[in-house]
């Protein structure tokens, strides 16, 4: 299984999509990566 990959970059929450109980999937708008999804496990 392939290792996650790991950012640390400031960005702007586009949009954010609801996935299951604690989770959701971002999409974010960054300076350097410019739109990108992401999962955030364990949120509410």
């Amino acid at each position: 299984m392939p290792k996650p990959r790991t950012y640390q970059t400031e960005a702007i929450i586009i949009k954010k999509t609801k996935l299951g109980e604690a989770a959701r999937i971002l999409t974010l708008y960054t300076p350097h990566l410019g739109k990108i999804q992401a999962v955030a496990k364990g949120v509410r």
